[in-house]
């Protein structure tokens, strides 16, 4: 995986890009998800095995973790979520910063960062997409699924859940599934 810098005029833009030498996959363009160009491509995305790539970008609020795989973008944490600690639930964020360093992915989608607490601390911490979370509120509700169903019906290619190039049935058996695992 590998962030591509574009100039025109005196404007910059970043996108990401998997490849396996053959096939060239795009999985996030500046704009994507709330994802503000100018910081995109400041650290070095990670990739497992299944293609989803793991990377750190600024959004509104501030420095955040996403993952993509050429169809969805899921922001995975960011500046002032809440997170569990040996101290109790804490916010990402101490002053501009709340995350340091690195990522990683691995092949169950377990993305590893370091945050930068509310209370100045840096911790390391372990998070999962949460696929069932479909329009990306951090709250698994009945929207979720509306939202889903919505995007089949239409054939929009956010509803192809199981990623293999064509939204059927076994999508909405996937999504439904995940729905009722929860995250």
């Amino acid at each position: 995986a590998y962030f591509v810098r574009f100039l025109s005029g005196p404007t910059t833009r970043f996108s990401l890009f998997r490849s396996d030498g053959i096939t060239t996959t795009t999985i996030a363009n500046a704009g994507d998800a709330g994802i503000q160009s100018a910081t995109m491509a400041n650290f070095t995305p990670a990739i497992n095995n299944g293609g989803t790539v793991a990377f750190r970008a600024k959004d509104a609020v501030g420095d955040a973790v996403f993952v993509g795989d050429g169809n969805r973008i899921i922001r995975i944490a960011g500046h002032g979520d809440a997170v569990s600690t040996d101290l109790g639930t804490l916010n990402l964020g101490s002053g501009v910063n709340a995350l340091s360093g690195s990522i990683d992915i691995n092949d169950n989608n377990n993305v590893t960062f370091c945050g930068i607490l509310s209370n100045g601390c840096v911790g390391l911490f372990i998070a999962t997409p949460c696929y069932a979370d479909f329009n990306q509120d951090l709250i698994i509700d009945f929207f979720d699924y509306l939202d889903f169903v919505n995007a089949f019906s239409a054939g929009s290619l956010d509803s192809d859940f199981n990623h293999d190039g064509i939204i059927d049935f076994f999508d909405y058996l996937d999504f439904v599934n995940a729905f009722s695992d929860g995250c």
